[in-house]
């Protein structure tokens, strides 16, 4: 069988990059007979997470002209039908939301989350209409549908109205090699050097972005944490994503500048130290069509306060403190909780990796590979 992958994703600074590099790499652990042609933007290696994480025997790469999402939506819908033909390929993969409608070959397309239809307003005016229309589009044109947990594939039978054998769930796994609880103290001083981080402190690890409900932490924070005269600190870590200067405005008129710390994007290679030194991990996110932030955390023995709401319960399962989203009371009491009570972090901290474990990128692409085969024999 001759498998394609848009891998085009594999650049973006984002979920849908980081599991395209993920399936990729495990896809080549898990099957050396059938022959991969991956579709990268030109100068992709230096984005992936390791060097030469692609290099497999039956593996080709072929480089795709232009990084811009313009063009690579250009190449998708017009060139891509002959490349597909001029290669022999069977099956075709989009990891990433959105499908060639030309293409002439069974498909299978990953649909990470509906955000575009449930939380449209978080999408930059541009996006918002190009997703809302190629998007459910997408979807009816493949074969298959992989929805990365049972939350977002009821939110795909219920929003874009599709029979229920062509969804199926595929969760994501997690990498213990590279999320670990780290005790060596040289390297949690490095850590916390290189990013200037407080002794102690609360980690928010995301996008800056209106889903994620960070002005609520931020007044948790306030309420639960700081007017209580606990030594906690708040990270909040990542890049800036759409609407993001309310998250700025929230810590200036709680007067928390010195409390509260941005260390911008952290390097993935430095996430288990800065996971293993945070007291907790703070998620109160609207909407996740998995979560895997909160995975990560967990399987460096980080205890996690997250919602209550989508994919999240799904995940963390009774390994985590659930919290109303909506409400700063609900959020500020785990925080508090979480920063007090010895007996809770203890417990969390052991069940956290456990639950982790359950969660492997290698079961990840096993699954990917079936639905490859499964599809292509329903297509014939």
């Amino acid at each position: 069988m001759r498998i394609g992958i848009d891998a085009t994703a594999v650049t973006n600074r984002s979920g849908t990059g980081y599991y395209t590099q993920k399936l990729v790499e495990f896809l080549g652990r898990a099957d050396s007979e059938n022959e991969y042609f991956l579709f990268c933007p030109a100068e992709y290696s230096g984005y992936l997470e390791q060097p030469r994480m692609f290099d497999y025997p039956n593996f080709r790469t072929i480089k795709v002209c232009g990084r811009g999402q313009l063009s690579q939506a250009a190449w998708k819908q017009f060139n891509l039908p002959g490349q597909i033909r001029h290669f022999g390929i069977d099956i075709f993969h989009f990891p990433a939301f959105i499908a060639s409608l030309r293409a002439d070959i069974p498909s299978v397309v990953t649909v990470h989350d509906l955000c575009f239809a449930l939380f449209p307003e978080t999408f930059s005016p541009v996006r918002r209409p190009y997703y809302k229309c190629i998007i459910p589009r997408s979807v009816r044109r493949c074969n298959s549908v992989i929805a990365d947990s049972d939350s977002t594939r009821e939110d795909i039978l219920e929003h874009l109205r599709l029979g229920d054998g062509r969804v199926r769930t595929v969760h994501l796994g997690v990498d213990p090699l590279r999320f670990y609880h780290v005790t060596h103290e040289k390297e949690l001083a490095r850590v916390r050097q290189k990013y200037s981080l407080p002794a102690q402190f609360i980690l928010y690890l995301g996008t800056l972005e209106p889903r994620k409900n960070i002005p609520r932490l931020i007044r948790a924070f306030a309420y639960g944490v700081a007017s209580k005269g606990l030594p906690h600190h708040l990270v909040i870590a990542g890049r800036k994503g759409w609407l993001f200067n309310e998250i700025f405005r929230e810590v200036r008129a709680l007067d928390l500048s010195n409390l509260i710390h941005f260390p911008g994007h952290i390097h993935l290679s430095d996430l288990a130290a800065l996971h293993s030194m945070a007291r907790a991990f703070a998620y109160p996110s609207l909407y996740e069509g998995f979560g895997l932030p909160c995975l990560e955390a967990m399987s460096c023995a980080t205890p996690v306060i997250t919602s209550d709401r989508s994919s999240l319960p799904e995940v963390v399962g009774d390994c985590a403190l659930l919290v109303d989203p909506t409400s700063v009371e609900s959020i500020a009491g785990a925080l508090r909780r979480i920063c007090t009570d010895e007996e809770c972090h203890k417990e969390l901290s052991a069940r956290g990796p456990r639950r982790a474990s359950r969660f492997s990128w290698l079961t990840t692409a096993k699954k990917t590979l079936d639905i490859y085969l499964r599809t292509l024999k329903e297509a014939r």
